[in-house]
């Protein structure tokens, strides 16, 4: 009887010993965006520095049409609390890119988690635009930019 109520007990706590946690909501507010309704926001989650901001964890397009005065919102969730930074892209041609001009000035709308803004030429570091996701989840702002 010993080893029938271990081997229940090794049992459950294998089954629930590996669930994976619970996902943690993030509320992001873009807002000054273009009034432009084309395209799409894609929003780049990023849980690595040394992927960022070119590998992204996880992305997301949202549609353009459900902003509201340049504002537009999307819940999304981690799968756990820590530190995270977020790329943004105002994608009016839909074609998954940042558009440049003869002059490499973008043509199109870009952000960053705490409005983090680029250092020269290059983007800014994951530092800068880090952020922290508790257990309970966060709520972020940030500002789309634009050149032209």
């Amino acid at each position: 009887m010993k080893f029938l109520s271990l081997l229940v007990s090794v049992f459950l706590f294998t089954a629930f010993a590996h669930q994976p946690s619970a996902a943690i909501p993030v509320n992001i507010t873009i807002t000054d965006i273009k009034p432009d309704k084309n395209g799409v926001v894609i929003i780049s989650i990023y849980k690595v520095a040394e992927n960022f901001p070119y590998k992204p964890y996880e992305t997301v397009k949202v549609d353009k049409s459900t902003m509201v005065g340049g504002i537009l919102t999307y819940d999304f969730k981690v799968s756990a609390a820590g530190k995270y930074a977020i790329s943004l892209l105002d994608d009016l041609n839909e074609n998954d890119d940042m558009d440049y001009n003869f002059f490499g000035i973008p043509k199109e709308g870009y952000g960053f988690s705490n409005d983090a803004g680029p250092r020269g030429f290059s983007p800014p570091n994951f530092e800068d635009a880090a952020f922290e996701v508790g257990e309970n989840g966060t709520n972020i702002t940030t500002k789309m930019k634009y050149f032209l």
